[in-house]
């Protein structure tokens, strides 16, 4: 036997090896993989820390659950003051997520059992989301292409933030729903369970938050749309629209007390926006069912008159809701906080207000990723891949329109992407092995990344740059000011209400048992508001009087939360910008912190501001 034989039939023996190792390991070493990298981006020693204010207020629901709230009830007196915090929030989140740390305390110190959830939750999210990447792709174009799937999946570096450990939020559970109901149609276009399994995980996707109303608006009119221009397609999309309708009426029914179905929220799973569902989507089902041989012009009246019906019934119970889900949110909030909000600022608005080094790098991976996945899919001759196109660029759209939609954009990019790589073959003397090899190495998220980022350090003149090993935004003003360990030292303090920046309310209560005014939330307009004129006042007396009516009991500063604010334009001599320059009025007590905290606390006295 030669050498060159026993390599040949050596490296045959290695490859039947791995094709006999179960899709499942595969994807299990890929959520180990991708949770590793997402814990390098993440920042070292920040393993446990949650990710931002909404996973340490879920943190704080999730714990008043296991203390005996009622299922039904969604208010905190964590947050928003007197008032409290009515959350817009399902309680989908909150039953598993108390079910872990009611296990893990059986196991595990109270700490130790919170760390354990915030590790487990978005590894499981995102196991059920690889899975389904994974198992879709195998179903419509074959192993391989599966298995450059998940290796695609793993480098999805724009969607680390939403499943990285600490993120204990909605939002990994929703983008797992919402794009695991696209990949259901796209790989058994032909089987109806898979349609109503795809509308059910929709209505979840919806119920759990509206944020994932615009990507589950794109699969329900791509399955809507198959049925009716394709009638072999009536029963699958009845069976979608089915599946959607019933189990929102369900949810409304499971999480929401009748005496508050009348009491129409615009923000959150009400019953307008069952009512428009259930008369829209019994008019869509009527037409599929009954009316699948209908002319064209009686299904399109049916559906019309339905459909105006429903949005009438839906304007009916709260005519405010027309305006969108944000339509209550009181315009003063607009300016104060809202404009702030990052997750929904535009990646071409902020290109083109000069941000380059923000948005080149997930605009060059939303193009390349578009561009790769009209080569995979536009000239397949499955109908199933060519709408799961249409939804891949309708994910895209919503990435660049709104930044909170790139975790949706970049995994629903992968499957088209794997398909292309998949199908590659020899280049010349390269063999296709070594030519799909070097495709994966080549269009994975972190090599379109790291490549926007050197294009932009050689366009500016500057050395090249390493961004995509660098953590994201650990060393930011706010997770300098948020780390569990210093609010931790603040527990000895005795209850009550705290001022402080928005971004640090949420985690200060889900530290201690401080109650903070405010959080970055418009369910506590009123709350941001008073905060607001707080921390802004131009004067030590104004804000001891917005200090007193908001019935105050500590102010605390944190240095680099400080030191940003006091920089912004008009807030030169602010309230926070006196106290970051250690000019305390003297309404307000200095209490002891540890030595290297970067936190400063006072207790307000309101018998010195009264003397005053």
């Amino acid at each position: 036997m030669t050498i060159a034989t026993f390599e040949s039939r050596r490296a045959t023996g290695v490859h039947a090896h791995l094709r006999a190792v179960p899709l499942w390991v595969w994807t299990a070493l890929a959520v180990l993989a991708a949770t590793a990298l997402a814990l390098l981006a993440k920042g070292p020693g920040r393993t446990f820390e949650l990710i931002d204010s909404d996973d340490a207020l879920r943190l704080v629901h999730v714990r008043e659950l296991l203390g005996g709230a009622p299922w039904m009830e969604v208010t905190t007196a964590a947050l928003g003051g007197g008032q409290g915090l009515v959350s817009h929030w399902s309680r989908l989140i909150d039953a598993p997520l108390a079910l872990l740390l009611a296990v893990f305390r059986l196991l595990l110190p109270e700490t130790s059992a919170q760390n354990a959830v915030v590790t487990v939750w978005p590894m499981a999210m995102l196991g059920c989301l690889m899975w389904a990447i994974a198992r879709s792709t195998l179903a419509a174009h074959g192993r391989a292409a599966a298995h450059f799937a998940l290796a695609l999946a793993v480098l999805a570096l724009l969607s680390y933030y939403q499943f990285a450990p600490g993120r204990i939020d909605h939002h990994n559970a929703m983008i797992a729903a919402s794009v695991s109901a696209m990949l259901l149609i796209w790989a058994w276009p032909e089987d109806v369970n898979a349609w109503r399994w795809s509308g059910v995980l929709s209505a979840v996707a919806l119920a759990i938050g509206y944020e994932a109303l615009a990507p589950v608006a794109i699969v329900a009119a791509i399955a809507a749309g198959w049925g009716l221009f394709d009638r072999n397609k009536c029963d699958h999309a009845a069976a979608f629209v089915l599946g959607l309708v019933m189990s929102l009426a369900v949810v409304l029914v499971a999480t929401v007390p009748p005496a508050r179905w009348l009491v129409i929220a615009c923000d959150a799973l009400a019953l307008n926006i069952v009512a428009l569902s259930v008369i829209a989507g019994g008019g869509f089902v009527l037409v599929m069912r009954v009316g699948r041989n209908w002319s064209w012009q009686q299904r399109l009246a049916m559906l019309g008159a339905t459909s105006a019906t429903g949005i009438a019934a839906f304007g009916w119970l709260e005519p405010v809701c027309l305006g969108g889900p944000m339509a209550q949110v009181p315009p003063a909030l607009g300016p104060i906080w809202i404009a702030q909000v990052d997750e929904a600022r535009s990646l071409l608005g902020e290109l083109a207000r000069g941000k380059v080094a923000a948005t080149i790098g997930p605009l060059l991976i939303l193009a390349v990723g578009a561009a790769t996945a009209i080569a995979g899919l536009a000239h397949s001759t499955r109908a199933a891949d060519r709408l799961l196109l249409v939804a891949t660029l309708g994910f895209v759209a919503l990435a660049t329109w709104q930044m909170k939609f790139l975790a949706y954009a970049s995994l629903l990019l992968v499957p088209g992407m794997a398909v292309l790589v998949a199908r590659l073959t020899a280049f010349g003397e390269v063999r296709a092995p070594l030519v799909r090899a070097g495709a994966l190495l080549l269009l994975n998220q972190f090599a379109l990344y790291s490549l926007a980022m050197t294009l932009k350090d050689v366009a500016q003149a500057n050395p090249p740059a390493t961004a995509s090993a660098q953590p994201v935004n650990a060393g930011s003003p706010q997770h300098a000011c948020t780390r569990a360990d210093d609010l931790r030292a603040l527990a000895g303090l005795t209850p009550g209400l705290v001022v402080t920046h928005n971004d640090i309310g949420a985690h200060l209560a889900a530290a201690t048992k401080l109650r903070a005014l405010s959080g970055p939330y418009h369910r506590i307009p009123d709350a941001i508001i008073a905060n607001h004129a707080i921390l802004s006042a131009p004067d030590d007396q104004t804000a001891g009087r917005e200090l007193a009516r908001a019935g105050a009991d500590y102010v605390l500063a944190c240095g680099p939360l400080d030191a940003a604010q006091a920089q912004l334009p008009g807030w030169e001599g602010s309230f926070v910008a006196r106290l970051s320059r250690g000019q305390a009025p003297d309404y307000l007590l200095a209490l002891p912190v540890p030595p290297a905290s970067p936190f400063r606390v006072w207790r307000f006295d309101r018998t010195r501001l009264a003397t005053r």
